[in-house]
Formats: structure tokens, C-alpha cells, sequence
């Protein structure tokens, strides 16, 4: 179901030994600009995740400020929010709602992508004065996944025809829109990372290895992006980002590694994940939620449930992430993470899961 269909699943099966389970983004993660209030002391920060309450087709579109629960309108069974924004006061949200793209403004649907597509969904949002952006994947007659994005409900293809694609995340500076996602030619077997800037096509890998591009952050003249790829032997997965399009390992090479999202704060790179020991074809350990700060690894769990960061801001001295994880028998809560310790946004009576994460100051 659309609903539950985390971003990590279009890495493709090589990355994906529990491909169609549950919850991104974010992402897709969209990233958004926003502002808090405070009279007389520092602003407090506030705190927006997107997710879900329930699972598969009755899952429903959500999103958390703080501890307060939206819920998305309307509520449509099996739906998802993969990714948030924020613009001054306003909230938006892009996920999936009853198969076909979904996007809210201030927990309302958005009328701009009513009737955007058929069997649709988008993994990440940007917003750029009056105009909104949603990148996500549609699909074709042959069925194949096309990568797709969306500004104010007007669809662009960016994929070839005959390939299979998606498009995991999007950025807007000026008048520039860049995408970024993977496509696997129809002429190859082989995925390659990629971006688009204004709908032209730049290969991030030269396609002898399977990779993938997962999220994206524009600062200043510079352009992050953040996927990795198989080694040499195909036997392991190496998370890394580009910085222009040059490729920075932050993993080693003795494990699986994936990268889903990434921040920049001054001169510090940020890439979410997680790395696990084993191979692609053999799973040892569980995935450990983790993040990458200039290269350097930080747990988020402890690895006692296979669990993986979905979606990452840094703000001043303080990194959220918010992670998803695989069964536990008990459950699911959706939370966030800061600096470590970790903030619950439901008690646990009834299933919900976060996705993507924003802050406002």
C-alpha cells in the first residue's frame, strides 16, 4: 500500500531486504523555512513531524507541532505523509492519500494537487514564495515508475521512457528546481543515482554499480545530496554524499550502509542513515540508526531493533532525526530524537509512525 511505503524501498531491492514494509523521507524529507515567537527570552523551537497513525490501508496522514496531533483532512484510508515544509506561518505536508498524490497546507488538501495523477505519491516538498513543489514517482501505461515532480499540481516527467525511476527529493533556489532520485535505463540493469536541474538529467554514479540519490540540501552556491552505492564487488553498501557533484564516503566498505537524508550547518555535513555489519545478501546484525556528522559516526539506537533515520534537521547546537523500526512485537510509536534522547509523540496504545521531521525558531 502507498501508505506504507518508505523511501528506502526505492533504493531498490539491492539496498532493501524488507522492501514494501512499513513507513519516508522523507525523505523524503522537505525542507522548508519558518519562524517561532517569544517576548523577553530565546524563541522556543518547535518541532514539526509528518508520519501516520495506523498501518496499511487504514493508515491515515498526520503530522505532530510539538506534541499536538493534526490530522490531515480528508482523512483518507491508506494514506501517508512522507515529507514536511515550512513557510511563515503556514505548514505543508506531501505524502499519499488513497493512491494518488497527497498534499496538505495547514492540515487541509491542498486543491492546487487535486486530481494530480494516477497511482502517485510524492516523498518530498519545498516551498518557494507563492509556489509549491512536490517530487515523487507516477506511473506510466507499461506500469513502469516514473519520476515525477509536481509545482502547483502540474506535473513534469524527468525520467526517461521505458526506465524506471523516482524522484526522492526536491530543492528550490531562485528560479532553479533540483530533483534528485535514481533511474535504471531501459537498455540496463543497472540503477544510477542522478538530479535534475530544471529538468535536465546529471548522473551522480557512471552506472557500473547500483546507487541511489536520497535527499538533497542547496547552501549558498553549493549543492548536497546524499545516496551511496554498491562497492567493487557488490557485495556492500557505501552511504556517501556529493558536494557538486563530488562524492564523499562516510562509511566503510565491510557492511551495508544507506543514506536517506542529510543537513548542512556552516562548514558540518550531516547524512542519516544506517549501517549494519554482513553483507547484501546476508543481513548478521540488526541496522543501527545512525547519522554521520563530517564523516564521523553517531548512533541513535542501540541495535537491539534493526531501526533506520528517515529524515534529519540541525538547528544551532541541536540535531533531530526521527527513525523508523522494524518489528517489535510491541506497538508502533511515532517520536523524534534530540541530541540523543528521545521524545515520544504517542503512548503506544494505538500504531503510529513517523516519517519526516522539520524545526521553526
Amino acid at each position: 500500500m502507498i501508505a506504507n511505503f518508505p523511501r528506502y524501498v526505492l533504493i531498490g531491492a539491492l539496498f532493501c531486504s524488507a522492501c514494501g514494509k512499513s513507513s519516508s523521507s522523507n525523505p523524503g524529507s522537505g525542507t522548508g523555512t519558518g519562524t517561532g515567537t517569544g517576548t523577553g527570552s530565546a524563541p522556543k523551537t518547535v518541532v514539526y513531524v509528518a508520519g501516520f497513525l495506523g498501518s496499511g490501508a487504514a493508515a491515515t496522514a498526520a503530522y505532530w507541532k510539538n506534541d499536538t496531533l493534526v490530522n490531515l483532512s480528508p482523512s483518507t484510508a491508506g494514506s501517508a505523509a512522507h515529507a514536511i515544509a515550512l513557510s511563515g506561518n503556514d505548514v505543508y505536508v506531501a505524502g499519499s492519500q488513497g493512491g494518488v498524490i497527497g498534499v496538505w497546507m495547514n492540515g487541509k488538501a491542498d486543491p492546487r494537487f487535486t486530481g494530480s495523477g494516477n497511482a502517485s505519491y510524492a516523498l518530498g516538498i519545498a516551498v518557494a514564495g507563492s509556489d509549491l513543489y512536490a517530487a515523487g514517482i507516477s506511473s506510466n501505461s507499461l506500469g513502469n515508475s516514473i519520476a515525477t515532480y509536481w509545482k502547483n499540481g502540474v506535473a513534469t516527467v524527468l525520467s526517461a521512457t521505458g526506465s524506471f525511476a523516482s524522484a526522492n527529493a526536491i530543492a528550490v533556489k531562485g528560479t532553479d528546481v533540483y530533483v534528485v532520485g535514481s533511474e535504471t535505463p531501459a537498455s540496463g540493469r543497472v540503477q544510477i543515482a542522478k538530479y535534475w536541474v530544471n529538468g535536465v538529467a546529471h548522473d551522480l554514479t557512471d552506472g557500473t554499480r547500483n546507487a541511489y540519490a536520497n535527499a538533497i540540501v542547496v547552501s549558498g552556491n553549493d549543492v548536497y545530496i546524499a545516496g551511496g552505492e554498491t562497492d567493487a564487488s557488490v557485495t556492500h553498501g557505501i552511504a556517501k554524499y556529493w558536494k557538486n557533484g563530488v562524492p564523499f564516503v562516510v562509511s566503510d566498505s565491510i557492511g551495508v550502509a544507506v543514506a536517506f537524508s542529510i543537513a548542512v550547518s556552516g562548514s558540518d555535513v550531516y547524512v542519516g542513515g544506517y549501517e549494519r555489519s554482513g553483507t547484501l545478501a546476508s543481513e548478521v546484525s540488526n541496522r543501527v540508526a545512525r547519522y554521520w556528522k563530517n564523516g564521523t559516526a553517531i548512533d541513535v539506537s542501540d541495535g537491539s531493533i534493526t531501526s533506520w533515520i528517515t529524515s534529519m534537521v540541525v538547528s544551532g547546537s541541536d540535531v533531530y532525526t526521527v527513525y523508523a523500526q522494524g518489528a517489535t512485537g510491541k506497538t508502533p510509536v511515532a517520536k523524534y530524537v534530540k541530541n540523543g534522547t528521545a521524545v515520544n509523540l504517542t503512548d503506544g496504545t494505538s500504531s503510529a509512525t513517523a516519517f519526516a521531521i522539520s524545526v521553526a525558531n
